[in-house]
């Protein structure tokens, strides 16, 4: 397996994984061979983030705590579009995030590679912010 940057848990109990949020894609039956851009993607995020688990037990254990309660709360940091002047990025670190990929999605993508059925989760917060200045993109996640 290739080195990946470790699962680190903050003080607040949310294990940091050090990837970058991506909502669900709705996939069809043709994503198989037709190989849409966004369904690639997709399919390598999701291979990425059961890489992270594999390697971290930080993350298996909040995981396997999650199962149990049936309880979870994540945390979403995106990174600032590049686009943004200074002041507009200035004003926004840190802050929620209103835009794409929808908070329902980047939850639902989580659980689809996290866990084989996600039916036994009754309670989920998600929380989508953009990164702090100097801030990687992450996923944050608990049991709560």
């Amino acid at each position: 397996m290739e080195a990946i940057e470790r699962c680190k848990v903050n003080s607040e109990g949310f294990v940091i994984v050090p990837i970058v949020p991506m909502g669900a894609v709705r996939l069809s039956s043709s994503d198989r061979w037709a190989k849409r851009p966004i369904a690639v993607k997709y399919f390598e995020w999701k291979n990425e983030f059961k890489l992270i688990m594999a390697q971290s037990a930080e993350l298996r254990n909040v995981l396997a705590k999650i199962f149990e309660s049936g309880r979870m709360e994540l945390i979403t940091k995106h990174e600032l579009p590049e686009t943004w002047s200074k002041k507009k990025k200035a004003e926004n670190y840190g802050q929620p995030m209103r835009a794409k990929p929808d908070w329902d999605n980047c939850g639902k993508g989580i659980c689809d590679v996290a866990f084989k059925e996600d039916s036994f989760i009754y309670r989920g917060i998600v929380e989508q912010r953009w990164c702090n200045e100097g801030e990687s993109p992450c996923v944050m996640i608990k049991e709560c």
